[in-house]
């Protein structure tokens, strides 16, 4: 005799129908923006003319495609709401009478005060709802007893699972023809599922660097099983965003607005499950000629993972090259433009400027042959020290860019101006009258550091600039539109020796109201 003693168990729902199965995942392509192109193929059977599949959730606008094989085209695509039958593993007195319907039991329950009593016979109906089984005995007559006085139940064999109605969201083709089975192809882009790039660069000597990038890809979907995987740099133009197809929409969910749903990015697990990092920092466990295969295609850049496996609401780091690249210690100071101090015209003593900080960064260049996408990233120096982490722009193949990672502390620099000329009534425009007013100025620079450095100074001015200025500089003038006075950039290469000092001035013209 098979016996069941009942103890508190959780309801494991196992989905047998095979419309539930869908058609597995072949290539998933993971764009930076929270978007991927999803491309399911696979046979499925077929009842009659209509194939079933699993909803594919949070597809976006316009971007669901399904098709059959050449011969028996799909004509129509239904997506709705239906009752499943699904089979749960039984872990309830009533759960184990309902997988065991017209089949003899012996069940032992508590008659109160008469004690434990047993009954044989064959198991006619259940109702959880109303607490009741009804039994057929050997004499044909029916008994009912409540469900929740049973606590033992003995028979021969008995299923290990239970049959239950289950509510699910699905997704009926209609094919030309009647077949068995069929070959299936579903394409769609949703959002959710994403890829974040991240950069290591480390300082080798004055003139080289080590870079490494990895790869972090999030998936809040259905598993992934053996699935061709890529990684773009580059974003697609999606005109409608995150707006949902109407696919997408459960009309059972209440409080939903069919019309404006949308599928919001968000971080849905911090469950790592997969780390493969290298131990970046280590040179010898992460060698210089490290790199995934990656192609260009138009406008992206395509990284292949291959074929991976990941869980649902799990995240994985996939290592994606490593290289050495050109990189030089910069050091720059951009001091805003001081001309506001003199429109009000009336002080012949006004005097501008004050301090400015100059900071430190590393210029690097793109020698390898795939561009750097924007991406956080993390600098460190010849001992392994951290040096900052910001942020790398795009740049592309033979690029430069700059790296900004503090101020420079031992190095001041302090821009002095003063008025050392005014016309009156210089010049009238309409019915305004102006003056000009002559500005000269100067920029000190001290390093206080032990080696030499070359500091990039740039001065931007709302004026003219006098020629009589000091040389080495470069000027770019544009005019602002509504503007009376020219936009002008001065430029320095200041190369400064240890504890050197260095002045340059400059003289504009501008002109006040």
């Amino acid at each position: 005799m098979y016996k069941i003693a009942f103890t508190a168990a959780s309801l494991l729902v196992l989905h047998t129908a095979m419309a539930q199965q869908g058609v597995p995942p072949k290539k998933v392509t993971v764009f930076k923006n929270g978007t991927a192109l999803i491309v399911n193929e696979g046979t499925v059977p077929v009842n009659g003319k209509l194939a079933t599949l699993p909803d594919p959730g949070a597809v976006l606008l316009g971007t669901y495609w399904i098709g059959a094989p050449k011969g028996n085209t799909v004509k129509r695509v239904d997506v709705k709401t239906d009752t499943l039958k699904v089979q749960g593993a039984i872990g309830t007195i009533p759960q184990m009478l309902m997988a065991n319907t017209g089949k003899k039991v012996t069940l032992s329950y508590m008659a109160g005060e008469r004690g434990d009593r047993s009954i044989t016979g064959t198991i006619l109906s259940v109702s959880p709802a109303a607490n009741l089984v009804q039994l057929k005995k050997d004499d044909n007559k029916v008994t009912a007893l409540q469900t929740s006085s049973i606590y033992q139940v003995d028979m021969d064999n008995s299923p290990l699972a239970f049959a239950k109605d289950s509510i699910a969201r699905m997704v009926v083709v209609e094919l030309e023809n009647s077949v068995r089975e069929t070959a299936l192809k579903e394409l769609y882009m949703r959002d959710g599922l994403n890829w974040t790039p991240s950069y290591l660069l480390k300082i080798t000597d004055d003139k080289t660097a080590y870079l490494e990038m990895k790869a972090t890809l999030t998936n809040p979907g259905k598993r992934m099983t053996d699935v061709e995987t890529e990684l773009v740099v580059g974003s697609p133009v999606l005109y409608f965003g995150a707006q949902r197809d109407p696919m997408s929409f459960d009309f059972m969910q209440m409080g939903v607005d069919v019309a404006t749903a949308k599928f919001h990015m968000s971080q849905l697990s911090n469950n790592i499950v997969m780390t493969e990092a290298r131990g970046a920092v280590d040179e010898a466990a992460a060698p210089d000629d490290f790199s995934r295969d990656g192609e260009k295609q138009g406008d992206f850049y395509i990284y292949k993972l291959g074929k991976i496996s990941l869980p649902k609401q799990a995240t994985a780091t996939f290592p994606i090259f490593t290289g050495t690249i050109a990189c030089k210690e910069k050091y720059s100071c951009t001091i805003p433009d001081n001309v506001g101090t003199y429109q009000s015209g009336g002080d012949e003593s006004t005097e501008g400027g004050g301090f400015a900080d100059v900071y430190h960064a590393y210029e690097i260049k793109n020698t390898l042959n795939k561009p750097f996408t924007t991406a956080p990233i993390m600098l460190m120096d010849q001992q392994g020290n951290f040096l900052a982490q910001n942020q790398l722009k795009y740049t592309p193949v033979g690029a430069d860019n700059a790296i900004q990672i503090s101020k420079a502390i031992d190095i001041t620099l302090q821009n002095k101006e003063e008025e050392t000329g005014r016309v009156d009534n210089f010049k009238k425009v309409g019915k305004a009258v102006y003056g000009k007013v002559t500005v000269t100025g100067t920029v000190t620079i001290n390093n206080f550091q032990q080696k030499e450095v070359t500091v990039n100074v740039k001065k931007c001015v709302n004026g003219t600039v006098d020629p009589l200025s000091d040389g080495g500089n470069v000027v770019k003038r544009k005019t602002q539109q509504g503007d009376k006075n020219p936009y002008s950039e001065m430029n320095w290469q200041l190369a400064l020796k240890a504890g050197e000092k260095k002045v340059v001035r400059y003289i504009y013209q501008v002109l006040v109201n």
